[in-house]
């Protein structure tokens, strides 16, 4: 990667990091017969967190976990993504999923018209192309609705846009602070709010030894995405990053196929190509920049 730009890097860690977050998903999945959704998640949170302070020797040692300049920011940006986190399961309780992944995805413009006006981004036309186009291809997938725009998918609207904040922070905080804190700080304050919140929803339980073969790989997989999540929009512009979060369409089809058995439609495959298109084109423009 050397040879790339700082945006097509950012581009390049964040597709690899929606990717371990749809293995994540995929992985927990396997445990809502058995537990919440709620409760699994938070267990989830819990040994990614264990595993992050297990692997902090190699990555400067543990004062890295919270070292920080920005504590403020930090954890405003903790409380963020512990917002956004809540309102993901409130919306999925009250929205089909189509509809709700579909608002949520539109968190893209979001971070696109936010990050104009603070951090004052040139946004140019193959950017607002791009993330336009692909939203559409995400349309033609989900297939929401006519409902869609019920009221309780203000639920979903309210998710992307503090999804967007998340995005924002984390640039604002810039790649001056330690990765580990980015990741530590921000996880443990999503425990000390969801743990309580968990058990007093009364969904905590006590977790059978034969199923931490899906919780530790799941942990695993959101660590490694939240790592180079973090990273790449700490690094790189969020309107030009962004949009690699209809990635997520493409990885979630391939898992249900090959993990699931589940063949995608014809609109699957029509958006899905959309998407891709978009993502090469996006590359392909960030990565000319350097000629």
């Amino acid at each position: 990667m050397q040879n790339l730009n700082i945006n097509t890097k950012a581009i390049v860690m964040a597709l690899i990091a929606f990717l371990c977050f749809n293995i994540g998903d995929a992985t927990l999945k396997s445990t809502y017969e058995f537990y919440s959704p709620t409760f699994a998640a938070t267990i989830a949170i819990g040994f990614e967190t264990l595993l992050l302070v297990l692997i902090a020797p190699f990555f400067g040692g543990f004062k890295k976990l919270y070292q920080t300049s920005q504590l403020k920011l930090q954890i405003y940006r903790g409380l963020i993504g512990t917002a956004f986190w809540l309102l993901f399961i409130l919306a999925l309780k009250h929205v089909d999923l189509a509809t709700n992944y579909a608002l949520i995805l539109s968190g893209s413009f979001w971070v696109a018209i936010i990050g104009f006006f603070i951090f004052k981004e040139r946004i140019g036309w193959h950017r607002w192309c791009t993330i336009a186009v692909a939203f559409i291809g995400v349309i033609i997938v989900l297939k929401p609705g006519v409902d869609s725009f019920q009221i309780t998918s203000l639920i979903s609207i309210a998710a992307a846009i503090v999804w967007a904040g998340l995005a924002i922070t984390t640039r604002m905080l810039g790649d001056k602070e330690t990765l580990l804190s980015l990741c530590f700080i921000a996880l443990a304050i999503n425990l000390l709010i969801t743990v309580p919140f968990t058990y007093l929803t009364g969904v905590w339980q006590p977790i059978a030894l034969e199923h931490l073969i899906y919780f530790i790989p799941a942990g695993a997989a959101y660590l490694t995405g939240f790592l180079l999540f973090s990273k790449a929009f700490a690094v790189g512009e969020s309107s030009a990053v962004a949009p690699t979060q209809y990635s997520q369409i493409i990885w979630g089809s391939l898992i249900g196929y090959f993990v699931f058995k589940q063949i995608p439609d014809i609109t699957t495959f029509i958006g899905g190509f959309i998407i891709v298109a978009c993502g090469i084109f996006l590359v392909y423009r960030e990565n000319k920049k350097i000629t």
